[in-house]
């Protein structure tokens, strides 16, 4: 289910654009056209929401694993 990132270059060839101009979108120095910019958003969409199911996975596991080992709150807080 998840997406793999593409590279500069696969985004460019999925787009139509050279490489240098997905370059130059992430500098700033230039916008994509809306169709393109229509398809950049969706892509970091689906990234987004699967990095969003992945952490909250491993934040439920984490919480398994603390009150498994009853670990209070207090000296996890103060570890970081």
């Amino acid at each position: 289910m998840t997406t793999e990132a593409l590279t500069q270059r696969d985004l460019a060839r999925q787009l139509g654009v050279d490489g240098s101009a997905v370059t130059r979108w992430i500098k700033g120095d230039r916008q994509p056209k809306p169709e393109q910019a229509a398809v950049l958003l969706a892509y970091l969409d689906r990234i987004h929401r699967e990095r969003c199911e992945q952490f909250a996975a491993v934040k439920d596991n984490l919480q398994r694993i603390t009150k498994r080992k009853r670990v209070p709150k207090e000296k996890a807080a103060t570890a970081l």
